[in-house]
């Protein structure tokens, strides 16, 4: 993959995955701008590509390193007015994905899991 030229889409979730698409070359240049080794222009082709479908926030279609997940880590980098609402509602979707992750834990582990109390986002 060439990181300086144009994102070309090689698959679904392409533009999502920090590991082999957009959402990791986004993250490259993000860094490296927020360093002083490179400049924002070249972060803006991979952040529109990492954007450009729907955000994937459905528990079974989401992980750590793709989807919400993902762009939200990468979204903590840019540092822009964008950036800061994009994540406060990723922020309220990754608390509901977190908490149906863990009930479901909760339930296949026989209720193991110590019980929410209010406030604790489970």
């Amino acid at each position: 993959m060439n990181y300086d030229a144009p994102p070309t889409p090689t698959g679904p979730g392409w533009g999502q995955s920090l590991y082999s698409g957009a959402a990791g070359v986004a993250l490259l240049h993000a860094v490296r701008a927020h360093t002083g080794e490179g400049d924002r222009d070249a972060l803006r082709p991979w952040a529109a590509a990492m954007l450009k479908g729907p955000i994937q926030a459905a528990p079974e279609a989401c992980g750590l390193y793709e989807g919400a997940p993902a762009v939200a880590y990468v979204l903590s980098f840019t540092h822009t007015n964008t950036s800061t609402r994009a994540l406060a509602t990723l922020d309220t979707h990754l608390a509901d994905v977190t908490g149906q992750r863990l009930q479901r834990r909760r339930f296949f582990a026989g209720c193991r899991f110590p019980t929410p109390v209010a406030g604790d986002g489970g």
